[in-house]
């Protein structure tokens, strides 16, 4: 059984990360901490589209055209409003909300046309409109609006053109991560894994689709953590420090224990935990060096300072990890389809790339600048 569980995570993330993989440029802790929250902005923006699913089975069940222009004018107004609060290019944001519309109606319009075609009659279960679902997209555009100040414009700036581009949710190169140190981080959730089919369900609670989104946003922070192991290896190398720690590793893990336990983590869960995020960045930063030595690498120019900068990151990152990872707990054992992919590729979770692209097409666009800029 033990075998079973360590091979699970290997088997279903493997080929995903197949390929070689090379080792980043190095990067500012700005340019990191400026692509973590956008990278939160596209996590909320696959939710809302996900959720969309469920809006339009609502309208198909009860008659509901997909159009309504008063909503549409108060949705806009709103978002208008929130925009100018948190001090965003109002041609920006007009643009932006008016992506998010329009790839919210295209989804729509391709259910029906799929249902109208299967011949389909009303669904019968399906989450409320009014009660459940507006209340739960509002939750997460404002959540979108109160990021995309941090990440407007400087994203654009920080990050090559291609590189924002990879949907849904970003691969940039600076997140590169070889397949077996995933597979070592994501370790302790596979016991939780009963059923390896995703499926695009009927109907799904909103319960579900909260704890879904939860699972994602800890499967994103533990990516971040590893993606930044490439600066720790740089600052090792050119330290000439060993990847392995041990007292570091022990006070780490002491410390990670006791804020684990704060949010209602099992100890002996939580240890495992932080042993195999400990475990992954060591892979990490021993694939690096690896390279470095057989390239005959000299010392990097700039680093971000280990002990200033990106201790305190992932300090942040863990204390951030814990949070979701308490809230979501006691369901993890109940809830067979939250060991996926990293970042979700759910069926649930997936639409055409025409409609992704549209999404997200106001986050690529570099002729589009604030007023005072132009």
């Amino acid at each position: 059984m033990k075998r079973s569980l360590v091979l699970f995570p290997l088997l279903l993330f493997g080929s995903l990360f197949a390929k070689p993989h090379a080792v980043p440029p190095p990067q500012e802790m700005s340019a990191i901490v400026a692509a973590e929250k956008y990278d939160e902005v596209l996590l909320l923006t696959q939710k809302v589209l996900a959720t969309v699913h469920e809006v339009a089975r609502w309208k198909w069940t009860n008659g509901y055209p997909i159009e309504n222009k008063k909503n549409e004018y108060f949705l806009r107004l709103a978002l208008l409003l929130k925009a100018k609060e948190l001090g965003l290019d109002q041609s920006w944001a007009e643009h932006y909300i008016n992506s998010q519309i329009n790839a919210i109606k295209i989804l729509e319009t391709q259910d029906f046309e799929q249902w109208e075609q299967e011949g389909r009659g009303p669904f019968e279960e399906v989450c409320d409109l009014k009660s459940e679902l507006h209340p739960y997209l509002c939750e997460l555009m404002l959540q979108i609006f109160d990021l995309l100040p941090q990440v407007y414009p400087s994203v654009v700036e920080l990050l090559p053109q291609p590189a924002l581009s990879v949907p849904p949710l970003s691969k940039r190169a600076c997140d590169s991560l070889s397949g077996e140190a995933w597979s070592e981080a994501i370790k302790p959730f596979a016991p939780f894994e009963r059923d390896l089919k995703s499926r695009v369900p009927e109907h799904q609670e909103m319960s579900q689709t909260r704890l879904i989104k939860t699972y994602d946003e800890i499967l994103l922070l533990m990516q971040k953590r590893l993606a930044v192991m490439h600066e720790v290896a740089r600052w090792k190398w050119n330290h000439g420090y060993p990847i392995e720690d041990l007292a570091q590793e022990s006070r780490v893990l002491d410390k990670s224990v006791e804020i684990a336990m704060k949010y209602g983590i099992p100890k002996p869960w939580a240890i495992e935990f932080i042993q195999a995020q400990m475990d992954a960045a060591k892979m990490v930063q021993a694939h690096d060096f690896e390279i470095w030595k057989r390239e005959a690498e000299g010392n990097f120019d700039e680093t971000c300072d280990l002990m200033t900068e990106i201790r305190p990151y992932l300090i942040d990152l863990a204390c951030h990890l814990f949070v979701k990872i308490g809230m979501i707990y006691p369901e993890l054992q109940k809830n067979p389809q939250l060991v996926q992919p990293p970042l979700s590729s759910r069926e649930s979770d997936r639409f055409p790339p025409h409609i992704w692209r549209g999404a997200v097409a106001p986050l690529l666009n570099k002729c589009i600048q604030p007023k005072e800029k132009a």
